[in-house]
Parts: C-alpha cells; structure tokens; sequence
C-alpha cells in the first residue's frame, strides 16, 4: 500500500511538473478526441431533423436547412406502441441491471470466501461459460420449451442478468480493495454473510458496481434479440429495440415496388419517404434516453477506473 502511494505520489508530482506547452497539446488532443465521439452524434440528430429533399439536394449537413419532423411523424405513425415499448425497455432495464448487481456481487463475494468449501468449483464453474457456449438452439428449447418462459416479464429480465466476466471483475475488485482485515473485524463482532454483505461490502464497493451497473444497463437497452425469439403472441412486451427493428423492415418494405402498390391508400408519401431520416431518427431515439443516464453514474465509473489504475 505505501508502494502504491508513493507512485501515485510521484506521478502526480511528474504531472504538475509537464510544461504549459505539453498541457495544451495534450488539451488539444483530447479535444479532437472529443468532438470524433462526438460529432457522429451531432450528425445523426441533425439528419433526422432533416427533409428527404434537402438531403437530395445539399447532402449531410451539420445544421439543418429544412428543419422537418416528417421522419418522427411517420416512426410514430407506423407504429402506436412506441411509448409503450420505452416503457417496456425502461423496466426490463431497470429491474434486470438491479438483479443482475445483485446475483453478479453476491456470487463474486461467495468467491472470495476462502472458507467456502466449493470455492474452486464455483470459479470453474463461471469460467466455463467464457470459453464455451451452450449454443442458440439448446438455450432456446429449455427456455422456451422446458422452462416455459416464452412471452413473459421473467425471460427479458432474467436472462442477461449473470455474466461471467462482470462476476470475475467484482470478484478482482473484492480481493483488492477489501482487504481481509476489514472482513475478519466483522468476524469477531460476531456479523453473518449477510450483514457484512449489505452493510460492508456493497458501501465500499460502488465504483465498480455503478461500473456494472451501466454495462448491464447497456445490455439491456440495446437487447432486441431476446424479444425477437421468446415474445411472439405478447406484443405489449415488446421492447422499444425489437419495436424499432420492426419499423426498420417496415420502412425497407415500403421503399420497395411491392411495398407502394399494396400501401399506397397510406396518409405518408410512400415514394418519397425519408430513408435516411427516418434511419437517423431511429438512432437518437435508442441513443438519447441512455445517454442521459450516464451522467448519474459518471462519478462512480471514472473512480472504479482510477482505482483499477493504481491497483495496477
């Protein structure tokens, strides 16, 4: 430890030391960084803000010179269950990033209990899965056929919520940060697995279950796949992902000769129908409501980095 702090302590010493010139160019260099991320973003929005037309014309633009809200108009024209699928897509998000904290830590601490008799199975066990799969088709049969869970909450909360590798990062993270002494205190005032669990463990550990927390949530929002094999006869459990690729084919088949002959007596103009924009749209609308909540857990993911750093 007073290794550690010693590094620490001369890299940042190093650090104020870098000349003003070295911080500009270093500046600069996050900056274009920055605004590479960023400006597909910027784009995307704007061109789902923009005509058909104008795109003909004038090609990709930064800003806009027809502002149009024809490409939301038709998303939502062709598909009514839009706010209920957002609603779908935030409750599985939800509630499957919180019971994925909770099953992932839990079996990551069983890990770290060398008193556990199994303890070496139990790792194999999870490592398993990182090397082999079970397969789609195997996985499918027992879910749907054995298990029974085809058109239900259970198989889009449930079935993203343990990996193997979120397991052995907070398993990483217990081993190095809680140190054994602070656990074999808790021993001798005489607390359970459980109280060291929820009043020891889980405190002291929020950089790297907020890191977690937004790979799962990640997964969760952008799971269209699940949806597509398991909700068949439940379309109100579709999620707002699976609703958008659904749309995506809808609009391909609309663009078709088929598509204008057998869809015409629709109130859009199917001939001209913005491609682009209604593409551009479908993106935002996937990327805007995460995008928003990463904010929130910002503070935890950047410490549980550092703090991977310096262990490092």
């Amino acid at each position: 430890m007073n290794k550690t702090k010693k590094g620490l302590r001369s890299g940042l010493e190093k650090y104020n030391n870098i000349s003003i010139t070295t911080n500009i160019i270093f500046s600069l260099i996050a900056i274009v960084f920055a605004l590479l991320c960023l400006l597909p973003v910027i784009l995307a929005m704007s061109i789902s803000f923009t005509s058909e037309a104008n795109l003909n014309i004038n090609g990709y633009q930064f800003i806009p010179e027809d502002f149009s809200l024809e490409a939301y108009k038709i998303i939502f024209g062709i598909q009514s269950g839009i706010p209920r699928a957002l609603l779908v897509s935030v409750v599985t998000t939800f509630l499957g990033t919180a019971l994925g904290i909770f099953l992932n830590s839990t079996y990551a601490y069983l890990l770290t209990q060398k008193k556990f008799k199994f303890q070496r199975f139990a790792l194999i066990y999870i490592l398993i899965p990182m090397l082999f799969s079970g397969g789609l088709i195997p996985s499918y049969m027992i879910n749907k056929g054995f298990l029974k869970l085809g058109d239900t909450w259970t198989v889009l909360i449930v079935l993203g919520a343990v990996s193997s590798f979120n397991i052995i990062i907070i398993k990483t993270f217990f081993e190095g940060q809680l140190g054994d002494s602070i656990l074999e205190q808790a021993d001798i005032d005489g607390a359970g697995h459980f109280r060291k669990y929820f009043q020891i463990v889980l405190p002291l550990s929020k950089p790297v279950l907020a890191t977690i927390a937004i790979f799962l949530a990640f997964g969760y929002w952008n799971s269209w796949m699940t949806a597509s094999l398991y909700i068949e006869n439940r379309p109100d459990l579709k999620p707002l992902q699976a609703i958008l690729m659904e749309i995506e084919g809808t609009i391909s088949f609309l663009k078709s000769p088929e598509g204008q002959k057998s869809l015409s007596n629709m109130g859009a103009d199917i001939v001209n129908i913005p491609s682009d924009p209604i593409r551009m749209a479908l993106v935002v609308i996937i990327v805007v409501p995460i995008a928003l909540v990463y904010p929130f857990f910002q503070r935890y993911f950047t410490s549980g980095l550092m703090i991977g750093a310096i262990k490092g």
